[in-house]
């Protein structure tokens, strides 16, 4: 025993040894249980994504105690998942395909590792660990920190580029139908990237309210299906899309046509010669709606076509004057119910050098009073101005031949 520390650094050696082999077994073992929980979490975060019956973070949510620890790895990242909510809907948005092997296989992966080296560590009985495995344990730690903040602060940092999309079921009080008139439906939106649709978000819903939805600045549109019906309705503003920009709100309603006042116009949407007709409507103008005391019609060219129902922006084409002072109510006039009126006016296009698709803006007065509810309804429209003709046969004439059903039930065609 002359010399005691030849004696005591050789153990010493051994057991860290010993003890970075087991850490090791322990983080493949635990790298393992994250890949497979990882890749079975990856599936139903991309099966969620079709079928739109619950949103991400939620997965885990009606699972028993003994698979969630069966599933420990994915169950942790469904729950940070579920916290980083809005978050993580723009960053898979923005990474694609790869969001399921960053996010739903890497973080499982990461966290079966740290758990096998700890588990390593509570078998061999340790309390002290050695610098390799803390150094391996905080490093893990650390990436985790910053995996937070990259899902956090990306985000933050994109927020210019970001918008918000409002599907407002619920337009106000005196339109609004009531809860038991609700139908159910299923909404899919779909980003529009070089003629291509990219789904972005896909729900039921089963409460009339108003649905606020962050998205990327772009280009999208809907699709709606109500329950237990067969039509899908594609809601694409007239072929051009819902333009959403950075930092702004574009608003869709989906509230179906009720029995109060509606005012619009609307025209073809496509002309070859002559004049364009421009239909002018008030509906529902009878009961507890109210009357409808109309005012001139301003028909005005939105040569940015952004549909902003400011017209001091636009150039204003013609003034129509016919119906100041027509008050629509309860009688019954040129159409078949109390309340019912159209009228229809015709637009030159040559008068004002139009020619292929035009944005319109039709501002259709009220003169109500201080005492009336009503107010200036606006209206937009595009119309193809063609210079050709369609092609055409010998002795044939083109028609719009369709025909109408119960889905016809809509804002237009009543």
């Amino acid at each position: 025993m002359s010399n005691g520390k030849l004696n005591r650094i050789p153990i010493k050696r051994k057991l860290i040894i010993g003890w970075n082999k087991r850490t090791k077994i322990g983080a493949i073992i635990g790298g393992l249980w994250g890949l497979i929980t990882g890749m079975l979490y990856a599936w139903g975060v991309f099966a969620l994504g079709f079928s739109g019956h619950g949103e991400i973070g939620t997965l885990s949510k009606n699972i028993s105690t003994i698979w969630k620890i069966i599933f420990l790895p994915a169950y942790l990242t469904d729950i940070i998942s579920g916290f980083l909510g809005n978050s993580l809907i723009i960053i898979a948005s923005l990474l694609g395909f790869s969001f399921f092997i960053i996010w739903c296989i890497g973080m499982p992966i990461l966290f079966g590792i740290i758990m096998g080296i700890l588990a390593s560590a509570i078998i061999e009985k340790k309390i002290a660990v050695d610098k390799m495995t803390k150094n391996y344990i905080g490093f893990s730690l650390a990436g985790i920190i910053c995996i937070f903040g990259m899902f956090g602060i990306i985000p933050l940092a994109c927020a210019e580029e970001t918008g918000e999309l409002t599907l407002e079921l619920t337009p106000n009080a005196t339109v609004m139908k009531t809860a038991q008139e609700f139908q159910l439906m299923h909404i899919k939106i779909v980003k529009l990237t070089d003629e291509t649709e990219v789904v972005f978000w896909e729900s039921d819903i089963i409460e009339q309210e108003d649905i606020n939805i962050s998205v990327p600045a772009g280009t999208y549109k809907l699709y709606v299906q109500l329950q237990g019906h067969r039509t899908i309705w594609e809601l694409d503003n007239e072929s051009r899309g819902y333009e959403v920009l950075a930092g702004s709100t574009t608003v869709i309603p989906l509230w179906e046509n009720t029995m109060f006042k509606d005012v619009f116009a609307d025209a073809p949407w496509r002309t070859e010669t002559g004049n364009i007709p421009i239909l002018v409507m008030v509906k529902d103008a009878a009961g507890i709606a109210g009357d409808y005391d109309l005012g001139n019609v301003e028909i005005y060219l939105d040569e940015d076509c952004d549909e902003d129902n400011n017209e001091a922006d636009d150039i204003l084409l013609e003034t129509v004057t016919e119906w100041y002072g027509v008050t629509v109510d309860d009688s019954v006039y040129n159409l078949y119910y109390p309340g019912d009126w159209y009228g229809l006016t015709y637009l030159d296009p040559s008068e004002h050098d139009l020619s292929g698709e035009v944005c319109f803006h039709v501002v259709i007065g009220d003169i109500g009073g201080l005492l009336d509810l009503d107010s200036d309804t606006h209206s937009h429209f595009n119309v193809n101005i063609a210079s050709d003709t369609l092609p055409a046969l010998t002795n044939w004439y083109a028609g719009d031949t369709h025909y109408h059903s119960s889905y016809t039930d809509n804002a237009v065609e009543f």
